[in-house]
Protein backbone atom coordinates (compact mmCIF):
# COMPACT_ATOMS: atom_id res chain seq x y z
CA UNK A 1 0.00 0.00 0.00
CA UNK A 2 1.53 3.31 -1.09
CA UNK A 3 0.93 6.71 0.41
CA UNK A 4 -0.32 9.48 -1.84
CA UNK A 5 1.16 12.25 0.29
CA UNK A 6 4.75 13.14 0.91
CA UNK A 7 6.52 14.88 3.79
CA UNK A 8 6.97 18.14 1.86
CA UNK A 9 3.26 18.36 1.19
CA UNK A 10 2.47 17.70 4.84
CA UNK A 11 4.98 20.31 6.02
CA UNK A 12 3.52 22.82 3.55
CA UNK A 13 0.08 22.10 5.01
CA UNK A 14 1.50 22.56 8.50
CA UNK A 15 3.05 25.89 7.52
CA UNK A 16 -0.28 27.10 6.14
CA UNK A 17 -2.08 25.99 9.29
CA UNK A 18 0.44 27.66 11.59
CA UNK A 19 0.36 30.91 9.63
CA UNK A 20 -3.45 30.94 9.74
CA UNK A 21 -4.12 29.64 13.26
CA UNK A 22 -0.89 29.84 15.26
CA UNK A 23 1.80 27.44 16.36
CA UNK A 24 -0.02 26.14 19.41
CA UNK A 25 -2.92 25.01 17.17
CA UNK A 26 -0.74 22.59 15.18
CA UNK A 27 -1.86 19.03 15.84
CA UNK A 28 -2.09 15.82 13.84
CA UNK A 29 -5.88 15.92 13.88
CA UNK A 30 -6.23 19.58 12.92
CA UNK A 31 -3.66 19.27 10.12
CA UNK A 32 -5.22 16.06 8.80
CA UNK A 33 -8.67 17.65 8.74
CA UNK A 34 -7.33 20.73 6.96
CA UNK A 35 -5.57 18.58 4.35
CA UNK A 36 -8.45 16.13 3.98
CA UNK A 37 -6.32 13.12 4.91
CA UNK A 38 -6.05 10.65 7.75
CA UNK A 39 -3.98 11.66 10.75
CA UNK A 40 -2.24 8.29 10.32
CA UNK A 41 -0.85 9.59 7.03
CA UNK A 42 0.83 12.40 8.93
CA UNK A 43 2.10 10.11 11.69
CA UNK A 44 3.64 7.86 9.04
CA UNK A 45 6.09 10.66 8.16
CA UNK A 46 6.18 12.54 11.48
CA UNK A 47 5.80 10.00 14.29
CA UNK A 48 5.72 12.63 17.05
CA UNK A 49 4.31 16.11 17.43
CA UNK A 50 7.79 17.51 18.15
CA UNK A 51 8.99 16.09 14.81
CA UNK A 52 6.11 17.77 12.99
CA UNK A 53 6.57 21.09 14.81
CA UNK A 54 10.32 21.01 14.10
CA UNK A 55 9.73 20.41 10.38
CA UNK A 56 7.21 23.27 10.16
CA UNK A 57 9.39 25.71 12.08
CA UNK A 58 12.39 24.66 9.98
CA UNK A 59 10.51 25.39 6.76
CA UNK A 60 9.57 28.83 8.00
CA UNK A 61 13.20 29.41 9.00
CA UNK A 62 14.22 28.60 5.43
CA UNK A 63 11.84 31.31 4.23
CA UNK A 64 13.51 33.76 6.59
CA UNK A 65 16.99 32.83 5.38
CA UNK A 66 15.90 33.24 1.74
CA UNK A 67 14.56 36.74 2.45
CA UNK A 68 17.78 37.69 4.19
CA UNK A 69 20.03 36.16 1.52
CA UNK A 70 18.47 38.52 -1.00
CA UNK A 71 18.91 41.51 1.32
CA UNK A 72 22.51 40.79 2.33
CA UNK A 73 24.16 39.79 -0.92
CA UNK A 74 27.33 37.71 -1.11
CA UNK A 75 29.91 39.82 0.76
CA UNK A 76 30.25 39.87 4.56
CA UNK A 77 28.70 42.96 6.15
CA UNK A 78 29.12 44.80 9.42
CA UNK A 79 26.38 44.14 11.96
CA UNK A 80 25.07 47.71 11.50
CA UNK A 81 24.92 47.32 7.72
CA UNK A 82 23.22 43.95 8.11
CA UNK A 83 20.56 45.43 10.37
CA UNK A 84 20.05 48.30 7.92
CA UNK A 85 19.62 45.90 4.99
CA UNK A 86 17.55 43.40 6.94
CA UNK A 87 14.95 45.89 8.12
CA UNK A 88 13.07 46.39 4.81
CA UNK A 89 12.95 42.63 4.19
CA UNK A 90 11.97 41.70 7.73
CA UNK A 91 9.32 44.37 8.10
CA UNK A 92 7.61 43.27 4.88
CA UNK A 93 4.31 41.37 4.69
CA UNK A 94 6.27 38.32 3.46
CA UNK A 95 8.12 38.15 6.77
CA UNK A 96 5.17 38.96 9.04
CA UNK A 97 4.04 35.36 9.35
CA UNK A 98 7.53 34.07 10.01
CA UNK A 99 8.09 36.53 12.84
CA UNK A 100 4.64 36.01 14.27
CA UNK A 101 5.58 32.34 14.47
CA UNK A 102 9.00 33.18 15.98
CA UNK A 103 7.42 35.27 18.73
CA UNK A 104 4.85 32.54 19.40
CA UNK A 105 7.68 30.02 19.65
CA UNK A 106 9.58 32.23 22.10
CA UNK A 107 6.45 32.79 24.18
CA UNK A 108 5.66 29.08 24.39
CA UNK A 109 9.31 28.36 25.19
CA UNK A 110 9.31 31.00 27.93
CA UNK A 111 6.40 29.15 29.50
CA UNK A 112 8.55 25.98 29.49
CA UNK A 113 6.22 24.10 27.17
CA UNK A 114 7.73 21.18 25.25
CA UNK A 115 8.67 20.85 22.45
CA UNK A 116 8.82 24.62 22.07
CA UNK A 117 11.49 25.35 24.68
CA UNK A 118 14.10 23.11 23.04
CA UNK A 119 13.03 24.10 19.55
CA UNK A 120 13.43 27.81 20.36
CA UNK A 121 17.00 27.17 21.53
CA UNK A 122 17.77 25.15 18.40
CA UNK A 123 16.17 27.77 16.13
CA UNK A 124 18.08 30.60 17.77
CA UNK A 125 21.31 28.62 17.46
CA UNK A 126 20.61 27.97 13.78
CA UNK A 127 19.94 31.66 13.15
CA UNK A 128 23.18 32.67 14.89
CA UNK A 129 25.17 29.98 13.05
CA UNK A 130 23.70 31.18 9.73
CA UNK A 131 24.49 34.85 10.43
CA UNK A 132 27.99 34.54 11.95
CA UNK A 133 29.93 33.73 8.75
CA UNK A 134 28.10 36.54 6.93
CA UNK A 135 29.34 39.17 9.37
CA UNK A 136 32.39 41.33 8.86
CA UNK A 137 33.81 41.70 12.37
CA UNK A 138 37.20 42.66 13.80
CA UNK A 139 39.71 39.84 14.29
CA UNK A 140 39.37 40.03 18.07
CA UNK A 141 35.55 39.90 17.90
CA UNK A 142 33.57 36.66 18.23
CA UNK A 143 31.33 36.32 15.14
CA UNK A 144 28.78 34.23 17.07
CA UNK A 145 28.51 36.89 19.78
CA UNK A 146 28.10 39.60 17.12
CA UNK A 147 25.43 37.47 15.42
CA UNK A 148 23.58 36.97 18.72
CA UNK A 149 23.65 40.72 19.31
CA UNK A 150 22.30 41.33 15.80
CA UNK A 151 19.46 38.85 16.37
CA UNK A 152 18.57 40.65 19.61
CA UNK A 153 18.62 44.00 17.81
CA UNK A 154 16.40 42.75 14.99
CA UNK A 155 13.99 41.06 17.42
CA UNK A 156 13.76 44.28 19.41
CA UNK A 157 13.05 46.33 16.29
CA UNK A 158 10.34 43.92 15.21
CA UNK A 159 8.68 44.04 18.62
CA UNK A 160 8.45 47.81 18.38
Amino acid sequence: MGYKHDPDEIVAGGVALVLDEGLSRLSFGRLAKRMGISDRSIVYYFPTKPALVEAVVGRLGQRLFALLDDAFGAEPLTPDEMARRAWPALSSPEADGVFALWFQLVGLASAGIEPYDELARVSLGAWIAWLAPRLAVDDDEDPAAAAASLVATIDGLLLV
